[in-house]
């Protein structure tokens, strides 16, 4: 995309140095508005936005995080009491990509993005339809309009035991997400594992088989408009490090010897003089998308050793 676009002649934009109106005289509409100057913008701007025009329908339009709200920065902050207090029937904010309904009265509404970008922003994504006449807005209603949609489909497997059984487990997800969504969205679905589950053992290392079969079930719907984004697993074992240590055998020998393993300089120089060659092989996208590759990069050698030891346990328990 370039940084600026020619904008079609239905468009106004906005001055960026104060506040201003837009009037749309056929329909006695004013838009109230600011197109912001910086990309960081901490001041409150509604607080100089110009007094309601009278006998017209006032819409105030403003980029804000309002009071703090969601996760987004703290952009052109103001409160709901001071938007009400203005006079306009209704507020058009920006900025906050999810859909939300604040007030009535006066309407003050994020209507959300148009298109979810990234896992992120899951669920359905809209505009809002605005019906008024001369007695005021009568209606307020999301209209959907996304073409793709995200979607987490999370899979609890603490009642199976196999690969096999989980991959079971995500086709029905699927089919459910499926049947639920209308014919002419397409779907990016990132499916995580989660639970204690005596399959954990199984799943350990076996990533990549786990998404090719995932992907078998994807395929086996029939249709082509599931995508599978990501596979995570996030499952536990069911035999806890207690009962591990209370074995008398080599698997017990094995987890005392990587519980001491983090702190063990030695043993971690030694580890880094093997993998560290191998990462530096690697392309940088692929080290950027896979945290462990990561981590060897930055030596944190020690955090690897803590996140595989329960699935490694658990997967040797498994075979003995």
């Amino acid at each position: 995309m370039t940084k600026k676009l020619t904008l079609p002649p239905n468009v106004h934009q906005f001055e960026t140095r104060k506040a201003n109106t837009f009037l749309i005289e056929e329909l006695k509409v004013a838009l109230h508005g600011r197109s912001y100057k910086e990309a960081a913008t901490v001041d409150n701007l509604a607080a100089s936005y110009p007094a309601p025009v009278a006998g017209w329908l006032n819409i105030g339009v403003l980029h804000t995080a309002l009071e703090g709200y969601a996760a987004h920065a703290n952009y052109a902050p103001c409160s709901l009491a001071e938007l009400s207090a203005k006079g306009y029937e209704y507020w058009a904010l920006g900025h906050v990509h999810e859909h939300a309904i604040l007030q009535q009265d006066p309407w003050v509404v994020f209507p959300g993005n148009l298109q979810g970008r990234h896992i992120r922003e899951t669920g359905e994504r809209g505009a809002m339809l605005v019906t008024a006449d001369d007695s005021g807005i009568h209606s307020v209603e999301r209209l959907l309009v996304d073409v793709l949609r995200w979607h987490a489909v999370d899979v609890d497997a603490s009642e199976v035991h196999t690969l096999e059984e989980v991959v079971r487990l995500v086709g029905r997800g699927f089919e459910s997400l499926v049947a639920e969504t209308p014919d002419k969205i397409y779907l990016s679905v990132r499916v995580c594992i989660k639970g204690r589950t005596a399959a954990h053992g199984e799943l350990f290392g076996l990533e990549s088989q786990l998404r090719e079969e995932i992907l078998g079930q994807a395929a086996g719907l029939g249709i082509d408009r599931l995508w599978v984004e990501k596979v995570r697993i996030e499952t536990e074992p069911i035999t806890d490090a207690a009962h591990i240590a209370a074995r008398s055998d080599a698997i017990a020998d094995l987890q005392r010897f990587l519980d001491a393993a983090p702190e063990d300089a030695a043993l971690l120089e030694s580890l880094m003089e093997d993998l560290r060659p191998l990462v530096d092989k690697a392309p940088f996208e692929l080290i950027r998308d896979v945290p462990e590759l990561d981590a060897i990069r930055s030596g944190n050698l020690a955090g690897i050793v803590k996140s595989v030891t329960p699935g490694l346990l658990a997967y040797l328990a498994k075979s003995n």
